[in-house]
């Protein structure tokens, strides 16, 4: 079989789990959590424009979608002082609020 016949990853190029979220997780938890983003991008790359219609967004925007969403899970991992795969509407709110660097509950600290 020639290179071009060779079927595609589409998540090639995308690193599902960054290295600053690596290091924080341990086997079972790189584990879940790769799963976890691996079901999500794909979901993006097929269905996330127009799941109606099974348009997916470019990889590209994919790609940019999955770096933000890696900070965000890290930093609800620090909020939360533990892993997580199931942040909430209050994780993002107060997440947009650190963003916006108004007052929250949040510490103004934190390395993201």
């Amino acid at each position: 079989m020639k290179n071009s016949d060779q079927p595609t990853d589409p998540l090639d190029g995308i690193k599902l789990v960054p290295e600053p979220s690596e290091k924080l997780l341990n086997e079972r938890q790189y584990l879940d959590y790769r799963n976890e983003r691996e079901q999500c991008l794909e979901w993006l790359l097929t269905f996330g424009k127009d799941p109606e219609k099974a348009e997916g967004y470019a990889k590209t925007t994919v790609s940019n979608r999955a770096y933000r969403m890696d900070q965000f899970y890290r930093w609800v991992w620090e909020y939360e002082d533990g892993y997580t795969t199931n942040p909430t509407h209050e994780h993002a709110d107060e997440y947009q609020r650190y963003l916006a660097g108004t007052d929250s509950d949040v510490q103004s600290d934190l390395p993201f």
